[in-house]
């Protein structure tokens, strides 16, 4: 199955027709009116509890129809704004609130991806829990690094870019915030606007009809995939040579940092000459959720084929085949030269495998480069993969980042990474290495290992049995990587597909909905 399903694809079958076909095409394209003509846009307050919801809390979003018989998923999302206070462990020397009419007292904080906000989510139809994931973050991270750049430019609210923030442009799913020589607390007013696709199970839903019964999303959104980082000059300085020629700025932290870690940035100011040093960011625990409501457009299907609907899948089950992605730790961590970790599992239709390297356990979304000069998982009875080890710091190999393109499906002609991923995976700076005098994020590192060919459902490794998945590698003793005694060990994320079954029953009964890894071919 396609895991990029924005991708174009089109085979030589369907390039080549006959003119003719276009207009028997034309002819087919609409046989019917088959809605009321109508198309709401409904927003629905979460509740149980309503905002503000308070910290490490869930609220509810109902996401099916609410005004009429069908709802447009695809284009819904849910809108919410997080608060919360800030703390910086040291103030500036002194005010940096107007140099050259940029501010250069003003540090971003925020989501890389309005996603990242969500801790853990549960879906929930007819009250009943049907799926969890609890690893909200790191699923956030691994589905925003196939999101090319035209989207992350124009989608402001989902998801940013670092140069955006870098250079006071917009804020995004973040806020921009000032500091001085006499205040180190600010109140964060953070917007977040996510789609409903965005949540993997639902990603392949594009309409839900109201015979589905009640479909909910519990979310429990918070800070663990918070980052922040220092503002550089503004657009308008930047595009002034004579006035930027006159300042000495040093280098400062260049991109995303976690919460609770340092980052350096501005910090005084005399004869032109700007001084950075170290400073530390955290957030208080005791956030809030205001504003949150989900935003689905309804609309009608004609009554008389509404009911031919119901009638069907009285008979039969509709089913969505869909993806979502399971994450777990392996033993133990990797060590400087060769060495290995490991995890067992029973793989049940994997389509990708992708590896994240955190360097502190608080890492959620901020993950890079480790130096591998030799990278392969082993996979027991379905071999290595790949069957030839690659490194991740070779420029000349372009082995590493076409297998990554793959897993993510964005090789083709009209797709790609976006920048922030793309120099995330070619970088061959060290971990630590974290500043320079412009934007250059490379905290989007991961390891993506297709397992099934594009557009392809349930075909890829599968079995009965526990699988031992073995990370085998050889890091760089100079990687700053292996030299954090408290890294966790890697974590393996097995990309699943799965279905979600909606069976409707007689006699005003709820329909019995199921997900999971079943098999489709075998479904009754």
């Amino acid at each position: 199955m396609t895991f990029n399903n924005e991708v174009f694809h089109k085979t030589s079958a369907e390039v080549n027709t006959q003119i003719a076909s276009y207009f028997d095409v034309v002819d087919q394209a609409i046989k019917m009116a088959d809605t009321n003509k109508k198309y709401t846009i409904d927003a629905q307050s979460s509740y149980s509890p309503g905002p503000p919801v308070q910290a490490n809390s869930f609220t509810t979003f109902i996401i099916s129809p609410t005004c009429d018989n069908t709802a447009d998923l695809y284009n819904g999302f849910l809108r919410a704004q997080l608060n919360c206070k800030f703390h910086i462990n040291q103030a500036l020397s002194n005010s940096l609130d107007d140099v050259q009419g940029c501010a250069f007292n003003r540090m971003w904080f925020g989501f890389k991806d309005a996603m990242d906000a969500v801790e853990k989510y549960v879906i929930l139809t007819n009250g009943i829990s049907i799926y969890t994931q609890n690893f909200a973050p790191e699923e956030s991270f691994i589905t925003a690094c196939g999101v090319n750049e035209s989207v992350k430019r124009a989608d402001i609210f989902s998801r940013v870019r670092h140069k955006d923030v870098y250079h006071q442009k917009v804020h995004g799913c973040g806020c921009f915030v000032d500091w001085g020589t006499d205040t180190t607390t600010a109140e964060l007013k953070i917007p977040l606007k996510i789609d409903l696709r965005r949540f993997l199970p639902l990603s392949n839903i594009k309409y839900l009809p109201a015979f589905a019964g009640k479909f909910e999303l519990k979310i429990m959104f918070g800070t663990q995939g918070m980052v922040y980082c220092p503002c550089g000059p503004d657009m308008t300085l930047k595009h002034n040579a004579k006035a930027l020629s006159t300042l000495t700025l040093p280098e400062i932290t260049c991109e995303f940092t976690q919460i609770g870690d340092p980052i350096t940035c501005y910090t005084s100011f005399a004869s032109n000459i700007f001084t950075a040093d170290t400073r530390t960011c955290t957030v208080d625990r005791q956030y809030n959720i205001t504003d949150a409501y989900s935003v689905i457009p309804n609309f009608g299907i004609d009554q008389p084929i509404y009911n031919a609907l119901v009638q069907r899948y009285m008979g039969q089950e509709l089913i969505f085949p869909t993806q979502a992605l399971s994450i777990s730790p392996t033993s133990s961590q990797l060590a400087a030269g060769k060495s290995s970790s490991t995890l067992t599992a029973t793989p049940r239709f994997i389509d990708s495998i992708f590896l994240l390297f955190p360097l502190k356990p608080n890492h959620h979304t901020v993950f890079k480069n480790p130096w591998f000069q030799s990278l392969q998982l082993r996979c027991g009875g379905y071999g290595n993969v790949p069957t030839v080890s690659f490194d991740t710091i070779c420029k000349t190999d372009p082995t590493f980042i076409e297998i990554c393109q793959n897993a993510m499906n964005v090789n083709g002609l009209q797709c790609g990474f976006n920048k922030d991923v793309f120099n995330s995976l070619v970088n061959d700076g060290n971990y630590n290495d974290t500043i320079d005098t412009y934007s250059h994020d490379c905290t989007n590192f991961f390891v993506g290992l297709p397992t099934e060919t594009d557009n392809t459902f349930q075909q890829g490794q599968s079995s009965n049995t526990p699988i031992t998945y073995e990370i085998s590698s050889y890091v760089s003793p100079e990687s700053d990587y292996v030299k954090e005694a408290n890294r966790p060990p890697p974590r393996i994320c097995f990309l699943n597909d799965i279905i979600i079954s909606i069976h409707v029953q007689s006699n005003g009964l709820p329909p019995v909905v199921e997900i999971g890894e079943y098999d489709i071919t075998s479904r009754d």
